[in-house]
């Protein structure tokens, strides 16, 4: 759903990127303020998660982890990589 959301925010900001140099001047002035470093840390997390999602369910689809342990297992390695990754992001963009 973040995602989804957050898909007017990045078009506007690849749009502006692309539009003029002074309105990449203004977007580069946006990401360096607190909101958009929050803006981007939020996109780069949900995107993590999502990658990481995806990919236990690719390695379902081939029919690894398809049991009850190994489901759960995989559901919290994916939480703890998304969170891993959420403190990567924050760490980077601050």
């Amino acid at each position: 759903m973040i995602l989804f959301l957050s898909l007017p925010i990045v078009l506007w900001m690849l749009s502006h990127i692309l539009e003029s140099q002074q309105s990449f001047n203004e977007l580069t002035n946006f990401t360096s303020s607190t909101l958009g470093r929050l803006v981007s840390w939020g996109i780069l997390s949900a995107l993590s998660y999502h990658v990481f999602a995806g990919l236990k369910h690719l390695a379902m689809d081939l029919g690894y982890g398809e049991t009850l342990e190994a489901g759960r297992f995989n559901a919290k390695l994916v939480i703890v990589l998304g969170v891993a990754t959420a403190i990567f992001w924050g760490v980077w963009i601050w």
